[in-house]
Formats: structure tokens, sequence, C-alpha cells
């Protein structure tokens, strides 16, 4: 239990440990303060008035003389088309929330419609876009409440998904490589182990240094999630529990819509094994390189690199379900998304939580068997 606590100490008081939570916040923060400055950007009423304005410049490329003696009535239907987004802005400032989207979803259908099915990526990325909003009103319109901006959110629950999906899936992990590269190569004196030399069994002094690796991981994690969502909360309010967040499937092209509740549970239970994972991981290479730099180095290629590569190499895509590498970002994971990019619909929270478990314990399991060996190679 001393060594333990030593251990513990020794971990939190390292400069490495502090400078990272001090990023974390600085990290956390800006997020928020640019989510703040961009809030009104990607909604309803925003887009309304980027067509109102695109109508604008259309309409000034019509001379008066074309204007009346237009055939097909296209400034008519600018005009139209102008009035209908003035009338849903005005909805959306009066908060008249359910017939503004009720307006928008007409206003859709209505575009549907007219727009060119010549089987181009533009098209069918604009046809899909116009679904998922009509879906994204009708969430809405039950709840009968504003929207927010996609790309800056700024209540609590919805920035703490953003948080943990943008920053935390990369920055964390980064993090907790760095302080454990640090923290586990330390005991090693021109390759000698110096935590063999106290009498502490093989087994105990593993679990001492993992529990200390653990300990750590998961209070950046908490930091991140806590930090950002207390922040968030404080300035915005916690936000709607069933707020709709995009949800990807194979069965349809375009994004529909669920209750933001369903993925903080699987966010912060993959935040956290994955954080576990990760010091596993790089205490086996710590163990077996008994280097700070190779450590370092192997662990940012190995499980930085994979990551990032998952969803765009198909060799990766395909076995990646077995990779504990895949759910570093649970968000990703538990909204469908990285399913749905690697077109690998095994990639779940529940494939994401076995594989971490096993892959923990593989690493765990490896590091004692090389610690084991060495001492009684040694004896």
């Amino acid at each position: 239990m001393n060594y333990l606590i030593f251990l513990l100490k020794k971990g939190l008081k390292s400069k490495l440990a502090l400078l990272s939570v001090v990023l974390t916040i600085i990290v956390v923060s800006t997020c928020l303060f640019f989510d703040l400055r961009n809030q009104h950007v990607q909604t309803f009423e925003s887009r309304a008035q980027e067509q109102i304005l695109f109508d604008i410049r259309q309409k000034k490329h019509y001379t008066p003389k074309e204007i009346k003696q237009d055939p097909h009535d296209a400034v008519s239907l600018i005009d139209s088309d102008i009035q209908v987004n003035k009338k849903i802005q005005k909805l959306l400032h009066k908060r008249k929330w359910r017939q503004a989207y009720k307006k928008q979803i007409a206003y859709n259908n209505t575009q549907l419609k007219s727009s060119p099915n010549n089987g181009t990526e533009t098209s069918k990325y604009f046809k899909e876009s116009l679904i998922s909003q009509i879906l994204l009103c009708k969430a809405l319109i039950r709840l009968n409440l504003a929207d927010q901006s996609e790309d800056s959110p700024t209540t609590g629950t919805s920035f703490f998904l953003y948080i943990d999906d943008l920053v935390s899936s990369v920055l964390i992990i980064l993090l907790v490589i760095f302080i454990c590269s640090q923290l586990y190569t330390k005991r090693f004196a021109n390759l000698l182990d110096k935590d063999t030399l106290p009498p502490i069994d093989t087994g105990k002094n593993i679990l001492s240094n993992l529990f200390t690796g653990y300990t750590l991981a998961v209070a950046l994690s908490v930091l991140a999630i806590g930090f950002s969502f207390i922040t968030a909360t404080s300035i915005s309010g916690i936000g709607n529990w069933h707020y709709p967040f995009p949800y990807y499937t194979s069965q349809v092209p375009f994004n529909i819509y669920r209750p933001q509740s369903e993925f903080v549970i699987p966010t912060i239970v993959l935040r956290m094994l994955s954080s576990c994972f990760v010091v596993t991981c790089v205490y086996f290479f710590a163990v077996l390189t008994k280097k700070s730099l190779t450590t370092l180095l192997l662990n940012l290629l190995i499980l930085i690199g994979t990551n990032q590569l998952t969803s765009s190499v198909k060799l990766l895509s395909k076995i990646g379900q077995y990779l504990p590498t895949s759910y570093f970002n649970g968000v990703s994971v538990s909204s469908g998304r990285l399913s749905f990019l690697a077109k690998n619909p095994q990639i779940n929270e529940a494939h994401g939580i076995e594989a971490l478990i096993i892959w923990t314990i593989f690493f765990g399991v490896a590091a004692f068997s090389v610690q084991y060996i060495r001492q009684h190679t040694r004896n």
C-alpha cells in the first residue's frame, strides 16, 4: 500500500501531469469560446438568411428587360423563394418553433422535387442533406424547441459530446501516452529496473504501477468531461436531454436522428476503458524496451496511427471491430459514424467494450510475463 501511495504521489506531482491538466482546461475553454462566437452559424435561421442573400444576388443578374420578358418566371420563383425564407426567419425569431419547422419541411420538399436528378455526387449530397434536415425538423417539432448549431453546440450535454468527439478522442490519448511513457520508464537506470529492488511481489508491483496509470488517465478523462459539461452548462444551460443527435446507419445514405441521451453513457464508458487500455499498452512497451523515447514513439505509431487510419485503410476497416484503437472516439462509435465510414457494421459499443477489456488484460498479462521471466532468469 505504501508503494502504491508513493507511485500515486510521484505521478500526480509530475510536471507533465500538471501540464496536461492545464492544457486540457485551455483547449476545452478555447473550444467553448469559439463555439459561443459561432453558435448562430449552421442553424435554420442562418441558412434561411444565406438563401435570401443568394437569391438576391441571383436576381441582380437579371436586367429590367429580361425580368419583363422572362418566359419561365424565374424571377417570380426567386421572389417566392425569398418570401418563404423570410417567413421561416420571422417564425424562428418569434420562437414559433413548430410553425417554422413545418414551413421548413414544406420548403425542403419543394426543393427535393425541383432538384435535378442527374446522378452526380453534388446532386446526391444536396438531396441527402435536405432529407436529413427534414428528419431533424420532425424531431424538433416533437420537442418544440430551438435548433442549435451543428458545428458549434454550446449547451452542456451537446458540448460534452462535441469535446469528446473532436478533442478527447485524440488529446486525452496523447497526454496519457506522454505521461505514462515518462512515468513507467523512470524506473529504469542504465536498463536496471529499480522497482525490482524493494521486496515487492511482481504481481503487486505491476498492479500498483497500472493502478497509478489508471488513476491519472481516468482523472484526466473526468476533467475533460466534467469541465466541458460544467462550463457550457453554466453559460448556456444543460440543454434538452432528448435533443436530436445525428445517427448513421448503412440502411440509408443520410443522417437520421436519435436523442443525444442515448450516446452519453456509451461515450463515457468507452472513454474510460480506452484510457485504461492505453495505460496498459504503454506499460507493456515501457517494461519491454526500458527506454522512454522508444516507448513513446512505438505507442504513438501503434495507437494514434491505427486509430486515425481505421476508417480509410481497407484492411483495418475489415478487422476494425477487433482493434481496441477503433474505440478511442466513443461518439463516433456509438453514433454509428465510424462503422458507416469503415463500412463495417460490427464496429459498435458492445464490441468496443469487449475488445478494450480483452486487449487490456492481454497487455497486462504480457507485461507480467516479461517481468516474471526477467526476474527468474537473473535468479
